[in-house]
């Protein structure tokens, strides 16, 4: 479970979470009483922490989630439920509209009054998410000058929330109107409806505009398909399954109790790569089942349990690292990290251990010696690689092997740092 920073100050929220260290606060403290700027402003302009850090501790003081919202992502139900001069005047953004439950997205969460004036205008339960300022606006304008098509982002992310909740294995949609959408419950099929012919072709342009991608909620991954019919386009919902037999194989091989007998390092899982990689990483954590476990990946890993899959939001440093911020902030007991040589992952993945969390790292090396070196090799960071580092995980012809790392091997990692080499 994340950390509980409800009513703390900003600066504490980000000195827990390590995002700012105790003589960035006081450099903030200066600059905010010489210029009269927010906390926040001050450490974004010292260059000390981003705006998504801020919006994401921001949030962290209520409780509330933090999310970078896109116009394309936006629930066009949501929109229409609430009136435009509202939603402009307070510069508040509606969301996601499932029931009775509006959620909004908002850049200052202690300014109340806009959410509480659409609550009684619309009498929705209102919930609410923290986002950037330059988000938020650029969503309004689109949407409330009708620049913007709907997409189906929000309708895919709740309909499928809906079968996690009822544990479905599988979601059919019919055309129609309204659309019936079944739920495969595994023995017996729960049928609802929803709003037609609109709904289905936001559902369609969604699908169209993520390709093959697996799409996930509440932590599960499905795979999704379009088919065209007489009434309109038809889609179905697979659940990902978890490989059965590879988790058992992993079960078999000791792997999971060396990991167990270890209550923080690093372990490098080494001798696949790509989809071979993430299923492997995959089962290692169904295996260990860990029920505090964050996923960074760049693709939705199927896993039997619950877990929070952190996705980075686009290619580059950047993202991964922010990505890793947001996964160290929910205070994993366990991080599985796709790819390890991913630039941010690494200081990242150490810190998660000098934090007092396991780590399973994938490298896509074939030989476990050479993922050592690899490690040994990140420049200013021998001695705490050599710290962090408990042992290798490998995926060989004589099926999957777990070893902790030598003694030798420490002293060989904290020697390179010695010699600067």
């Amino acid at each position: 479970m994340g950390k509980d920073f409800k009513g703390k100050a900003l600066g504490a929220i980000l000195l827990q979470s390590r995002m700012i260290t105790p003589d960035q606060v006081e450099l903030a403290l200066a600059e905010q009483k010489r210029t009269g700027k927010r906390f926040g402003e001050a450490l974004v302009s010292l260059g000390l922490v981003s705006r998504e850090d801020v919006g994401w501790g921001l949030s962290q003081q209520r409780s509330y989630s933090f999310l970078r919202v896109r116009p394309e992502a936006v629930d066009e139900a949501a929109v229409r439920a609430v009136p435009a001069d509202l939603a402009l005047e307070h510069d508040v953004l509606p969301y996601l509209l499932v029931g009775d439950e509006l959620t909004v997205v908002v850049d200052d969460p202690a300014d109340t009054r806009g959410v509480e004036a659409i609550g009684r205008a619309t009498g929705k339960r209102m919930v609410v998410c923290v986002g950037l300022a330059e988000d938020i606006r650029a969503a309004l304008d689109e949407w409330y000058r009708g620049t913007a098509e709907p997409t189906g982002a929000g309708a895919i992310e709740a309909l499928l929330a809906r079968a996690v909740a009822l544990s479905a294995v599988a979601v059919r949609v019919r055309p129609g109107d309204p659309a019936e959408v079944r739920f495969d419950l595994g023995d017996r099929v729960e049928t609802e409806t929803r709003a037609g012919e609109a709904w289905t072709q936001a559902l369609a342009r969604r699908l169209d505009a993520s390709g093959p991608q697996p799409h996930v909620a509440a932590g599960v991954a499905w795979r999704a398909a379009k088919v065209a019919t007489v009434d309109g386009p038809a889609f179905a919902f697979a659940r990902l399954t978890p490989d059965a037999a590879l988790i058992e194989a992993v079960r078999k091989s000791g792997a999971v109790a060396r990991i167990a007998g270890t209550k923080a390092g690093l372990w490098l899982v080494t001798g696949a790569g790509g989809a071979t990689l993430d299923r492997l990483l995959a089962a290692l954590a169904d295996a260990i089942g860990e029920p505090e476990t964050v996923v960074v990946a760049d693709a939705p890993i199927a896993t039997a349990a619950r877990v929070s899959q952190v996705r980075p939001d686009g290619p580059g440093p950047e993202a991964r690292n922010h990505a890793m911020s947001a996964a160290l902030a929910l205070a994993p007991r366990l991080l599985v990290v796709d790819d390890l040589t991913d630039p941010g992952s690494h200081p990242a993945a150490l810190r998660a251990v000098a934090a007092g969390c396991r780590v399973l790292a994938g490298i896509a090396l074939s030989d476990p010696g050479d993922a050592v070196a690899w490690l040994g090799e990140q420049s200013g960071s021998r001695v705490l690689s050599a710290s962090a580092l408990a042992g290798v995980v490998h995926a060989g012809g004589r099926g999957l092997r777990a070893r902790a790392l030598t003694g030798r091997e420490k002293a060989g990692l904290r020697a390179g740092a010695r010699r600067g080499g």
